[in-house]
């Protein structure tokens, strides 16, 4: 990225030109903020709806005839026109703000570059034993996480993780939660044929 000479731009030019704005801004009095709630009741405009609403008005004028009587046309082409003219400073706000961002990002490359090199020498000295380690604590750059991923790594108010249990560690399972579980099952004891009449018992057969 190309990074612009501290020699070429001053400051006091900057904030002549921040002053300029809000003062502009100031005088932009036809201006109607909206709140989040009223922004998402909107609909969306799309990107050729102030040509397209150009053409209607042409249109409408064209064929006057075909309007209803309660149909204001007047009041169309006003509201047709506050369109066309807000598109227009809208374009030149937004140019204004790319070519301003380009120009701080620019910037932006040069002074980070140059605190990360003075931020260097400064460590090697705090970690020489100097009494400036404390300040220098305060000169790292810390990258935030953002809100989602900062919620979902935080645990939750009131709830506790559960200890993991083997299945040899298990309790045995008690009356009630057999029952809900379902029927148990008895055990199943060995079947013992009955004797034949001729089957005599080992002992009788030897007397």
């Amino acid at each position: 990225m190309k990074t612009i000479k501290v020699s070429s731009t001053t400051e006091a030019e900057i904030q002549a030109a921040t002053a300029n704005l809000v003062e502009l801004r100031r005088q932009m009095t036809f201006l109607r903020p909206m709140t989040s709630t009223e922004r998402a009741a909107n609909p969306k405009v799309i990107k050729n709806a102030v040509q397209v609403t150009q053409m209607r008005v042409a249109a409408a004028r064209e064929h006057r005839d075909a309007l209803p009587p309660s149909f204001d046309l007047r009041a169309f082409e006003k509201e047709s026109a506050l369109l066309t003219a807000l598109d227009a400073c809208l374009s030149a706000v937004n140019q204004l703000q790319s070519e301003l961002r380009d120009t701080f990002l620019s910037v932006a490359t040069g002074a980070l570059h140059s605190s990360k090199v003075a931020y260097g020498h400064i460590q090697v000295v705090a970690e020489a034993g100097s009494d400036i380690d404390r300040s220098v604590r305060n000169l790292k750059l810390r990258n935030r996480k953002p809100k989602r991923e900062a919620a979902a790594a935080a645990p939750t108010p009131g709830k506790s993780a559960a200890p993991a249990t083997s299945p040899s560690a298990a309790s045995p399972q008690s009356p009630a939660s057999a029952t809900a579980t379902g029927p148990t099952v008895p055990p199943q004891t060995p079947s013992v044929s009955p004797a034949s009449p001729g089957d005599a018992p080992a002992s009788s057969k030897a007397a």
